[in-house]
Parts: structure tokens; C-alpha cells; sequence
């Protein structure tokens, strides 16, 4: 199975948080990486820290019961790991969209994707077993945690919190492997589809067909920067880009610009990366536009992002070495923009022109003629 350019870690609180939550397309079936075993609050204490106020003396603050402090711990735990999914999720509703409507660029590198995640309590680690039950409802079985939005298995009728008892005939046992039992039988299916036996409240058998997606994955890195990036077989974007980007299209117009870099085969070619480096940006920022409206995406948001970045970082504005400047930036997604919204009122299909490096573009993909 294959694996998958622009955040809060600053304690050693946030270090304990940060493994990565992996985003496999290929089948779609998001399964959450573990998580440390143990988190640990820690408090720093300093040296001296009573201190008089006048002349009265204190007496600190009230003593609290470990049961307490354990309670607000595990509490605590909960919501960092509701906030990681709920982030995970995020990421998955606007990724399916690009990916399945850039399949037809990726003809060499196209996988099932059924837009499901599942999870047992044990799927984020020995240490977050209660926790999970807690936040999620989770046991030893598999449970459906997400179902993306448009989706072959939402279509299905596919619901969140459904028990996976069989896939394909196949009986999956609960235990501390059936998430993982569900997710590899998922990626063998491929493009047969899945016959999924549903037990528990609501007992049912769902019949799902996948869609075509271009199979790369995503990964969300635990940093305060606000980036993302592209290596040829993943896209990475931090927790920084993700707060930033402050609704799913300006998220949508960061992973298809990235995207793009991998169709076009930017990324992996060390020979090639400091070379015209502005331009494949540039093409990038095309294709990617092209991607995100195929999506189903307002792309009008694409130009408006790039001002709020600008505004951000003002040395971009008139300096930078491996991007174009802010104010090109944003008049060329403008028209590219106007480009897109043109055909759409012609009835055309929304295939982007020629452009430089768009080798790894379906090559059965349709062509249109420069204008």
C-alpha cells in the first residue's frame, strides 16, 4: 500500500501528542496511528514561588483528591483526542472530493476509495483505551467512527457508531486487531466493492462500489508553521496550515495546489528542485485551481487566501525565492479563476491547458488547445 508546502507545540505536553494521524486513500479507510501510551500533564514548578502579599500570609490553594485530578486528566486526554479527530475529519471530507475529482489525472496512480473510517478501543494505543471508549463508544469491536459526505459508503447508507461483524462473507471478531482486520480485507477488495454484515442496533447488510481516487495520502504534521508540502507520494500539511485556513476551500486550494505537485512530478526530483522553481509554482497554483473546481469548490476563495497570507506574512509580498510574490500570486489564480468559471458557462470540461512538467497527468486525460 503506498504511503501518504505551508500549529500548538510548544509544550512538552503538545511533544506527547505528537504522532501523526495517517490518512490511507487507497480503500478509504482512515485508521487513527497510535497514540503515546501514557500522556502526561506536567507542571513546572519554580523555586520560591511563595510569595507575601503585604503583611498576610497564605495559606495556597486548597488540596485536591487524586481521583479528582485523575478525572480531569482523562477528561482532558478526551478532548485532545476528539479535537485530532475531529481535525482527521476534516481532512477527509475535503480530500475525497479532490482526489476522486483528479482521478482522471492519475491514471497510473489510482486506487478504491469507499470514504469510510474504522476503529476498535484500541485503535490510538494501550494507553487511550478508556479514553477512546469514552469520547467515542468504542470496544473490542469494529466500529464505523467517520463516513465522508458524498461518499460511495454515505451513499450506501453507511452510518457512524454501524459494527462491522463481516466483510465479504468473512466474520471480523472482536478483539484488539479488527479495525485493522477491517481495513486490510477493505484494501484487498480493491475495486470488487464491499458486502459489509452490520450487527448491533441496527442490523443490516450494506452492498458498497467504490469510486476512482488518486492514491495518495495525507498526513497532518504537529507543527505551529503554516505550510504544506509534497514529496511525490504524500501531501503534508501542518496543524498551522489547518487553523489557518479558515474553512474547507481555502483548505481544499492547499491540498490541490500540492496535489498538483504531485501529478505534475515536481516533488522526488531532487535534480530538478531548485530549478525554475517559481514556475511550477505558478503551474501548481493552476492545475490545483482546476482540481479544486472539479471538486465542487469555490474557487473564488483560492485568490482571497493568498491575500490573507500575504497579510500574515508581508515578506512575501515582494520577496521570495522559491514562490512567486503575493500580488503576481493572486492576479494569476484571478484569472485562472475567470479561465474556469468561462468554461463552465461554455459547457466545457474542466481540464487545464498544457503547462510545463504536466507529464504525470493521465495520458488519457483529454487535451484542450492553448488560447
Amino acid at each position: 500500500m503506498n504511503r501518504r508546502n505551508y500549529g500548538v507545540d510548544s509544550s512538552s505536553f503538545a511533544k506527547d501528542l505528537a504522532q501523526i494521524l495517517s490518512l490511507n486513500i487507497h480503500g478509504f479507510v482512515m485508521l487513527i496511528s497510535d497514540l503515546p501510551g501514557k500522556l502526561t500533564l506536567r507542571v513546572a514548578v519554580a523555586a520560591g514561588a511563595l510569595l507575601a502579599l503585604g503583611a498576610c500570609a497564605s495559606s495556597g490553594p486548597a488540596s485536591l483528591e487524586q481521583a479528582e485530578l485523575d478525572r480531569e486528566t482523562t477528561f482532558q486526554h478526551q478532548l485532545v483526542l476528539e479535537e485530532k479527530v475531529a481535525t482527521q475529519r476534516r481532512i477527509e471530507e475535503v480530500s475525497f472530493r479532490l482526489m476522486t475529482a483528479a482521478a482522471d489525472f492519475c491514471v497510473d496512480r489510482r486506487g478504491a476509495a469507499y470514504g469510510f473510517t474504522v476503529a476498535d478501543r484500541y485503535s490510538f494505543g494501550a494507553g487511550m483505551v478508556d479514553v477512546a471508549t469514552a469520547a467515542f463508544g468504542l470496544d473490542n469491536s469494529a466500529k464505523v467512527l467517520s463516513v465522508t459526505r458524498g461518499s460511495p459508503a454515505f451513499e450506501a447508507g453507511l452510518i457512524e457508531g454501524d459494527v462491522i461483524t463481516r466483510v465479504n462473507g468473512k466474520p471480523i471478531k472482536p478483539g484488539k486487531n479488527s479495525a485493522n482486520r477491517v481495513s486490510d480485507m477493505v484494501a484487498k477488495a480493491g475495486y470488487n466493492g464491499l458486502n459489509l454484515n452490520i450487527g448491533g442496533a441496527n442490523p443490516r447488510r450494506v452492498r458498497i462500489d467504490p469510486a476512482a481516487a488518486c492514491n495518495y495520502s495525507i498526513e497532518i504534521l504537529n507543527s505551529d508553521k503554516v505550510n504544506a508540502y509534497a514529496d511525490g507520494d504524500m501531501l503534508r500539511v501542518t496543524k498551522g496550515m489547518m487553523w489557518f485556513a479558515k474553512d474547507d476551500a481555502e483548505l481544499a486550494m492547499v491540498l490541490s495546489h500540492e496535489l498538483a505537485h504531485n501529478l505534475m512530478g515536481h516533488a522526488g526530483t531532487f535534480a530538478s528542485m531548485f530549478y525554475n522553481k517559481k514556475s511550477r509554482e505558478a503551474d501548481a497554483d493552476y492545475v490545483g485551481l482546476y482540481i479544486m473546481a472539479r471538486g465542487g469548490f469555490e474557487i473564488e476563495k483560492a485568490s482571497k487566501f493568498w491575500r490573507r497570507l500575504a497579510a500574515a506574512f508581508p515578506r512575501m509580498i515582494e520577496s521570495s525565492s522559491s514562490h512567486p510574490l503575493m500580488p503576481a500570486r493572486f492576479l494569476a489564480i484571478r484569472k485562472t479563476t475567470e479561465e474556469i468559471r468561462a468554461k463552465e458557462a461554455k459547457g466545457l470540461p474542466l481540464v487545464p491547458r498544457r503547462v510545463d512538467n504536466l507529464a504525470a497527468i493521465g495520458s488519457s486525460a483529454p487535451r484542450q488547445p492553448e488560447s
